[in-house]
């Protein structure tokens, strides 16, 4: 895998929740040095991170490196390592692999699905109202985070699959009150 392939997948919030850090406004103490108040500026949205005090800065695979220690190389396995530990291991033997087309028309198909949502479900359509928003006019959905029980239903086949590929559904890791497996959707 090329190392632009591995930054376009792994974000650096998934590697901070490896290694159990959690930022609170968007900073954390710096691990590089010894950090009495949080320097360490993480940008979730951009995948970067910056030391105000002693300056360092980098990419998610930058972010192993100086973590743990390690050789670039050794940083890039990893990364590596952590992109397929994600992967639920349920979706490697039952794949259903989408291209880039099938990708597009999934979503589209799920996006009206939550745009169904919002019209169906008060408290959602209350809170627009309360922003002062009109919710005719914006393009937005709710996701009541129901949509994966529709195969359960008879729907359509391989769906719950697709959600985890697409990643809007990811394994609860326990069993559900009717003893089938839990998912848990994005946040």
């Amino acid at each position: 895998m090329e190392i632009t392939a591995i930054k376009e997948r792994l974000s650096l919030s998934e590697v901070l929740k490896h290694y159990s850090l959690e930022p609170k406004n968007n900073m954390l103490k710096c691990f590089m040095h010894n950090d009495q108040t949080a320097s360490l500026q993480v940008n979730l949205e951009k995948n970067f991170y910056k030391c105000h005090a002693c300056g360092k800065s980098g990419d998610v695979i930058q972010f192993i490196e100086d973590y743990e220690k390690l050789s670039k190389h050794e940083a890039i396995k990893k990364a590596q390592s952590l992109i397929s530990s994600e992967i639920p291991t349920s979706k490697k033997t039952n794949s259903v692999l989408m291209n880039e087309k099938e990708r597009i028309q999934f979503l589209e198909k799920v996006y009206l699905s939550f745009r169904k949502g919002i019209f169906n479900c008060v408290p959602a359509k209350d809170y627009v109202k309360s922003r002062a928003l009109q919710v005719e006019d914006l393009e937005i959905g709710f996701n009541s985070g129901q949509l994966h029980y529709a195969e359960r239903k008879g729907g359509e086949k391989g769906l719950i699959q697709k959600l985890i590929e697409i990643g809007l559904l990811s394994l609860a890791g326990t069993n559900s009150r009717t003893g089938g497996q839990a998912y848990k959707t994005f946040e």
